[in-house]
């Protein structure tokens, strides 16, 4: 009965012009090998070319593509190569792979590093070229060699945190050298340290070369496990200069010993963490008031009118219990601890400033090294797919602060050009006008500016070009004073700095300053008129040091 329902309800959908977001789409997916069995990098007898992506989780042996008429295949041994597979309708993502040594495509100038599409209907792509950013070499002359390659990772880290469980989970090697297979090559404890898993891979490499391998956690049943190394694939020399250690016919390479996602004891709390996740959310207002809506959302493509809200997904939400990324949209949207608010609670320093944010509590041995996500109204609107943020933690309690669409990278610095996809167009430098990004500076800052790069925190604000030896708020001249007074503070260092106003029931009445700035000193007026007359306070927060004084006001 459930079925004919939905089939009734797919007809009926046709007859209206509407496509259900569960219907299916047949997709001709086409790539040119021609290039590549020109330099011998590809061997149609031998070679196999498929299309991992997001339909089939990125497994390279799941869809292969055929160049002999059939499926899709316009012309057999043309060197182009075919397949038609049903997609569900949606956004997808995908990439071509080949047989060693052409692996997996470069970049293709996206976010996430893959090709992307929206499958409305069913489609014949364009054919495309397997993409090498610098090329693909000519290996007709290359020479390969036997070799016995011997890999160690380190899984003590992800032991501790829960991520590995030497009762039930599998470590296997991927790369060049076996074909990505994700099952071939499982690696085993070390007697002497269990901690430390090692195998040994016979392959035919060439000579000489750089070959790309990952570690990945899987557990036996798994035939395209997900527990990939996050980030580049590592590398290993071949020289042909290597040795025959054991004296059986095969040099040996011997691949150094890594730290699983290369986090070591050393990137993991050794006590307890509390963070507050601040994130001035500036820049998506600005883009809203100029553009009438904000960039859509990147897995539905949904337009977003207004704001909301804001909530925080992926492994960093820890407060729901959860450790992954809930699914955007509604579902996000509907869980209440990963909401950043503007309202005074949840650690938000001040109320009504469009600065949201959210208390987290980590654990010992949590990895500091978090990643996650803003999005307003719980959607993907804040950078493209794999623009993710990169938080990183200490032990003890602290403020991370962010500006909405400045990504933050692994590396501290800032990148504001991996936004969304936008309605009509690309909107990939979105938010580019309204956050101000310096990574020359130590550490990289970001502030929230208006379109036009000013800085509109700090407007009116005067430095003196004098650098004190600690932070000060000075007291305000003149006063008391009718009308206007003039504050001047102090840092000794670069920060976040927040300078306002409050009346003795402890409500924020202006905002002076907030924003990011240099070591220096200030000057910067204070407008009262409006204000009743009485006794405020002005109160400088920079860092974890509060600073206040009082001043009268005689309108």
């Amino acid at each position: 009965m459930q079925n004919a329902t939905r089939y009734l309800l797919l007809g009926l959908a046709l007859v209206l012009g509407a496509v259900p977001a569960w219907a299916q789409s047949d997709i001709v997916f086409q790539v040119d090998m021609n290039t590549a069995i020109e330099n011998c990098a590809f061997d149609p007898a031998e070679d196999a070319v498929s299309v991992p992506g997001t339909f089939n989780g990125f497994d390279t042996g799941a869809d292969p593509l055929s160049d002999d008429g059939t499926n899709g295949d316009a012309t057999a041994d043309d060197g182009i190569y075919s397949t038609t597979l049903s997609i569900d309708n949606g956004a997808i993502e995908y990439k071509f792979w080949a047989s060693d040594p052409l692996g997996w495509e470069d970049n293709q100038d996206t976010g996430s590093g893959n090709r992307e599409i929206e499958v409305t209907g069913p489609e014949t792509l364009p054919v495309a070229d397997f993409f090498k950013a610098d090329g693909i070499e000519d290996q007709c002359d290359v020479e390969t060699e036997a070799y016995e390659v011997v890999f160690q990772v380190d899984m003590s880290v992800q032991i501790l945190i829960g991520e590995f469980d030497p009762k039930t989970d599998l470590v296997v090697v991927a790369g060049g050298l076996n074909g990505w297979n994700t099952t071939a090559d499982t690696l085993a404890p070390l007697s002497a340290n269990p901690d430390i898993y090692v195998g040994l891979v016979e392959a035919d490499l060439t000579v000489p070369s750089m070959q790309a391998y990952k570690f990945i956690i899987g557990e036996p049943e798994d035939a395209a496990p997900d527990g990939w190394e996050s980030g580049s694939d590592r590398m290993f020399e071949v020289t042909g200069n290597e040795e025959d250690a054991n004296n059986n016919g095969v040099p040996e390479v011997n691949v150094p010993l890594r730290f699983f996602n290369d986090v070591t004891d050393e990137d993991i709390l050794t006590e307890p963490a509390t963070v507050v996740f601040e994130v001035d959310l500036r820049p998506a207002y600005y883009f809203l008031e100029d553009n009438g809506l904000l960039p859509a959302d990147t897995q539905t493509g949904q337009n977003i009118e207004e704001i909301d809200g804001i909530w925080i997904n992926g492994p960093v939400a820890n407060g729901d219990g959860l450790t992954d990324w809930a699914t955007w949209g509604e579902d996000l949207a509907a869980i209440g601890t990963r909401q950043l608010l503007d309202d005074g609670t949840q650690g938000d320093a001040a109320a009504g400033d469009s600065v949201f944010s959210i208390t987290y509590t980590y654990d010992a041995g949590t990895p500091k090294l978090q990643v996650g996500k803003h999005g307003i109204n719980g959607f993907d609107n804040e950078g493209g797919f794999g623009a993710d943020q990169n938080f990183r933690i200490e032990a003890g309690s602290q403020t991370v602060r962010s500006v909405f669409g400045a990504v933050l990278r692994n590396d501290g610095t800032y990148d504001d050009d991996s936004g969304p996809n936008g309605p009509g167009g690309d909107f990939s430098q979105a938010y580019d006008p309204y956050a101000l990004i310096d990574n020359t500076a130590t550490p990289p800052t970001v502030v929230a500016v208006r379109s036009g790069g000013e800085d509109d925190s700090t407007v009116g604000v005067e430095p003196t070009g004098v650098v004190p030896v600690s932070a000060e708020l000075r007291a305000n001249y003149p006063n008391p004073f009718v009308g206007t007074t003039t504050f001047e503070y102090a840092l000794p260092e670069s920060g976040q700095v927040h300078l306002a106003v409050y009346d003795l029931m402890g409500r924020q009445v202006a905002v002076l300053v907030d924003g990011v700035q240099t070591a220096d000193t200030y000057r910067v007026t204070f407008d009262a008129t409006g204000l009743a007359s009485g006794v405020y306070v002005g109160q400088l927060r920079v860092g974890t040091t509060v600073l206040s004084q009082r001043l009268t006001v005689l309108n």
